[in-house]
């Protein structure tokens, strides 16, 4: 014989069972890495950048922009390099795009001061990699 009571117990079971499983898949989504405007992705590597700036009294300076990945493969994408002289305004800003890790700018002359440079890399669309910002300082002297 069938028990209707034996039915309303499995529906009753089965909707708590229902009500767990719908609190842990919730539970696990709000708990992942969120992907951003960056990376699409969840799991995203991360990025460094560096300048270096190599300044001769007189002469142009030459910034090398190095932009390395937590992986062996280079990230790609694109450099907005903005030398400011400190204090002061802006000297130049210049979007380049990076492959192989690593792109060089040759500015004007500058005049002797204390000068920052701030690197944002901005990866190719779809990639992997995330962007990053950094900021470093050098200095032109006064023709002796």
């Amino acid at each position: 014989m069938h028990d209707e009571g034996d039915d309303q117990e499995v529906i009753t079971r089965l909707a708590a069972a229902a009500a767990l499983v719908a609190a842990l898949i919730l539970g696990m989504l709000a708990t992942a890495p969120t992907a951003s405007a960056d990376c699409p992705y969840s799991a995203c590597l991360a990025t460094s950048a560096s300048a270096q700036a190599k300044v001769k009294t007189g002469q142009r300076a030459k910034i090398k922009v190095a932009v390395a990945g937590a992986s062996n493969l280079a990230p790609t994408g694109q450099v907005t390099v903005t030398i400011v002289k400190r204090p002061g305004g802006k000297v130049l800003t210049r979007t380049l795009t990076i492959t192989g890790g690593q792109v060089d700018l040759k500015t004007r002359k500058l005049k002797p001061g204390k000068y920052s440079v701030t690197v944002t890399y901005v990866p190719t669309a779809g990639s992997v990699w995330q962007g990053t910002t950094t900021t470093t300082t050098f200095k032109v002297k006064k023709r002796r």
